[in-house]
């Protein structure tokens, strides 16, 4: 993570780790908690039901794809793409940053890691009904279908306060 630079992507300041209990803690730039509503997620505005006009949906877009494909060109996957984890910068911008790298992981092509990260209203069908559990850049790309989903509709596509729904139609 703090070899990433991109201006859509929250820079990783410092880290350390603390041996007795290996907890890791990162210090990372400072991104306002009151940028939208009640919170800078964009999440925060969708949960009002509310689609963004398609400009500013577009506008914001794009710096996701941006900084996905620097992720994507880097051998990098968030894996855990998600309306909570895209912060405005400022209330009055559009401008945003990619966050929680957590559980983010390299794409080793044909070696890849078996997993089913991330949450489930972005997943895919394939991860979600075990068909196809290879980490690839396609989980990032089927994750940002649903966030501009929901930034041009106004709610996720599939969303089930249960996430049973979510399965069953997978």
């Amino acid at each position: 993570m703090k070899s990433l630079n991109h201006a859509h992507i929250v820079k990783i300041i410092n880290c350390f780790v603390i041996k007795k209990s290996l907890q890791t803690f990162f210090i990372m730039e400072y991104l306002s908690g009151k940028q939208l509503t009640s919170g800078g997620e964009l999440a925060n505005y969708i949960k009002k039901g509310k689609p963004i006009n398609e400009k500013d949906a577009l506008e914001i877009f794009d710096q996701i794809l941006r900084a996905i494909e620097y992720c994507h060109n880097s051998k990098i996957i968030h894996r855990d793409l998600k309306l909570e984890n895209i912060m405005k910068v400022s209330e009055n911008s559009n401008q945003i940053k990619i966050v929680d790298f957590g559980i983010a992981g390299l794409f080793a092509g044909l070696k890849s890691e078996i997993t089913k990260a991330g949450s489930i209203n972005y997943l895919s069908p394939e991860v979600i009904s075990g068909k196809n559990l290879n980490a690839s850049p396609a989980m990032d790309i089927w994750a940002m279908g649903c966030i501009l989903y929901a930034l041009l509709v106004g709610e996720l596509p599939f969303d089930d306060p249960h996430n049973k729904e979510v399965k069953q139609n997978n």
